[in-house]
This record gives C-alpha cells, structure tokens and sequence, in this order.
C-alpha cells in the first residue's frame, strides 16, 4: 500500500484535493476525504477544521494560479 505521508506539504495536499473534486458530490466531501487520508498517516488533521482549509486554499491558488 502506498504511504500518504507526502500529504505532508501543502502543495501535494491541494493537489489531491482538487484530483478528488469530481468524485465527490461537495467542496466539503473532497476535503474531508483528503484529510481522511492524512489522519491515516499522522493521526492528527491537517488543518484544523474546513474553515481553516478553505482560507489556506484561498491563499494557495493566489500564488498558484496560472
């Protein structure tokens, strides 16, 4: 099985997140997927509830959009 620890970084984390998007019927269920994934690993979230997310994705495509 493949380890999900590169979930680490943020860049990757996004990057999974928007992979899930269409297979999940919401933003929220996408996430929680993702975040499923890396409490697997690390047993803690990643970010503190969806909130939290969303803002750090906000500031994430800021930098990251083309």
């Amino acid at each position: 099985m493949k380890s999900d620890a590169w979930l680490t970084f943020t860049e990757c984390f996004m990057q999974e997140y928007y992979k899930e998007l269409p297979t999940s019927a919401t933003y929220r269920e996408a996430y929680d997927k993702i975040e499923a994934r890396y409490f697997a690993v690390f047993e803690r979230n990643k970010f503190k509830n969806y909130e939290v997310f969303r803002s750090t994705l906000s500031r994430w495509l800021e930098k990251n959009r083309p």
